[in-house]
């Protein structure tokens, strides 16, 4: 399956309730930006281009051509375009490494961040390449970080707190949910859930949630099927007018612009 993306908008895959299977995705982008989201899958982002800066578990790394950066099952993480960029992003089921996701279910990379070689990269999203060659391939990366070390984790009281919210929002994005709304179902207090926004989070609630929407947005845009007025309904706001002032804050053009000008400058998503 082939989509194209511009300006980087990542359309997070997230798997219906949190279930694993034995799969891949290979995603390509130029300029890369995402909102703070989460997955069960392991991913692996490799910047061929430019730079970009991820932020994983409110630590701030800031990646260069020819570095990638290991993202575990379950951490809060986005990226963010600091010069123009290549990027592709590699996400794949724990199956694929059994082992290496048990140790990280204990131990954290102490630099997630390491070099990779153009080839290794190559061979991960090629089509025709053997199962066990890009699984050898994982491994030679998984190698290289844990050979920056690791240390045992600690207790983190804050972080299942964390990925609940963020599961919660990316399963109720398309649902009128507030702050509020989103403490009550899970048992927090108001204030427990704010204070923990302000902490991790590089933005707040509303502009997180509206990320989402806006994700979900160009997805359905691109497919040509809706007018603007159910893309807007289907992805979470209440009116279009609100969908198109979210819309060009975020993007500075409108969604009618914003397709005319993808035209011109396509980078496609490349899904095994």
């Amino acid at each position: 399956m082939i989509e194209k993306n511009c300006e980087g908008v990542m359309r997070l895959f997230f798997e219906e309730k949190h279930s694993r299977s034995d799969y891949c995705i290979t995603l390509h982008y130029e300029n890369m930006q995402t909102v703070s989201h989460c997955q069960t899958s392991m991913e692996l982002l490799f910047i061929s281009r430019g730079s970009v800066e991820a932020l994983r578990h409110n630590q701030v790394y800031r990646l260069k051509a020819g570095e990638c950066i290991w993202i575990l099952p379950f951490d809060v993480h986005y990226y963010h375009t600091i010069e123009p960029n290549q990027a592709t992003v590699f996400i794949f089921s724990p199956d694929w490494m059994p082992d290496f996701d048990q140790l990280t279910r204990d131990y954290r990379l102490c630099c997630p961040v390491i070099p990779f070689e153009p080839e290794e990269m190559e061979l991960l999203h090629e089509n025709q390449s053997d199962r066990f060659l890009k699984k050898s391939v994982l491994y030679r990366l998984a190698a290289r970080a844990l050979a920056q070390g690791t240390e045992r984790k600690g207790v983190q009281e804050d972080r299942d707190p964390m990925i609940r919210m963020m599961l919660f929002i990316q399963e109720h994005f398309r649902e009128e949910i507030t702050l509020k709304d989103m403490a009550e179902n899970l048992g927090y207090t108001y204030h427990y859930t704010s204070h923990l926004f302000q902490k991790y989070m590089p933005a707040g609630f509303s502009e997180i949630l509206s990320g989402h929407r806006l994700d979900e947005a160009v997805s359905l845009m691109r497919k040509g099927r809706l007018t603007m007025s159910e893309v807007a309904e289907q992805s979470g706001f209440s009116t279009v007018r609100n969908f198109n002032y979210a819309f060009k804050k975020r993007f500075g053009m409108s969604p009618s612009a914003f397709l005319i000008e993808e035209k011109k400058n396509l980078c496609y998503i490349k899904q095994e």
